[in-house]
This record gives C-alpha cells, sequence and structure tokens, in this order.
C-alpha cells in the first residue's frame, strides 16, 4: 500500500550528515523512504564549501539542485559538470565519483538503493571542509 506524503518547509526534521564536522556538517531531511524498495529521497542543505570524496552507490543517484551548484567528476571518465541552481543529474549505479559543493547549496536527492555511500577513501573529514572548488 502506498501512502501520500504531504510537507511544508516548517515539517521537515533537519539532522546533521557528519556530525563529527560540527556547525560545518551538511544537514538533511528525510521526505520519503520507500517501504518495499528502500528509495530514499532527501533534501540536503550545505551551510560551509564542501569536498564529497570518491565513492559510489549500488544503484542510481539522481540530484535536482534547488540552490547554489554542485561540481561533479565521474572519476571513472575524468569528465567534470557544474550543475548549476534549477539543473539536474543522474548517474547509474557503480559510477565512481566525487564533487566539490559551495557554501549555500540545497538539493534534492533520489537514492534508489536507499541512504548508502561506498566511501572509497573515506567520508568528508575536516579537510574536505571549505573545499567548493578543485
Amino acid at each position: 500500500m502506498t501512502e501520500s506524503i504531504l510537507k511544508n518547509q516548517p515539517d521537515h526534521k533537519w539532522e546533521m550528515m557528519l556530525p563529527e564536522l560540527g556547525k560545518d556538517s551538511p544537514l538533511f531531511t528525510l521526505l520519503r523512504v520507500d517501504p518495499q524498495t528502500n528509495a530514499t529521497t532527501l533534501m540536503i542543505d550545505f551551510p560551509t564549501a564542501l569536498h564529497i570524496p570518491k565513492h559510489t552507490h549500488e544503484k542510481s543517484e539522481t540530484h535536482f539542485l534547488l540552490r547554489g551548484s554542485h561540481l561533479f567528476e565521474n572519476n571513472d571518465t575524468g569528465e567534470r559538470f557544474e550543475v548549476r541552481e534549477g539543473g539536474y543529474f543522474y548517474l547509474p549505479g557503480h559510477v565512481v565519483h566525487e564533487a566539490w559543493v559551495p557554501a549555500g547549496a540545497r538539493a534534492i536527492i533520489i537514492l534508489e538503493d536507499g541512504w548508502k555511500v561506498n566511501w572509497l577513501e573515506g567520508a568528508p573529514t575536516a579537510k574536505d571542509v571549505g573545499r567548493s572548488t578543485p
């Protein structure tokens, strides 16, 4: 059975994505998790510029940029692409990629296999804070 979900901004419960980064941690709010497939829709807000190190996802990842931009690098092909406000990107599963995100960016992300990240060199740390461009 599928249920409708209707939310306005005051309904969002924001949490730190990387609590060890303190005030520099991106914030996320879960919008929907499919109870059968675990596909997850979330919104992420970046209060501080951040480098997102190389990683993959088992299944596809989709981004809709609401504010700011993301500079993505597909490490499999070496291609870089800046997705700007109002932009969109889709990556199939298992593509090695990383991103540089400026302060103030916000995106809605759909992860087909749930809120799972396969970090190849570890999750973002304090050394990644403030790195909005390579």
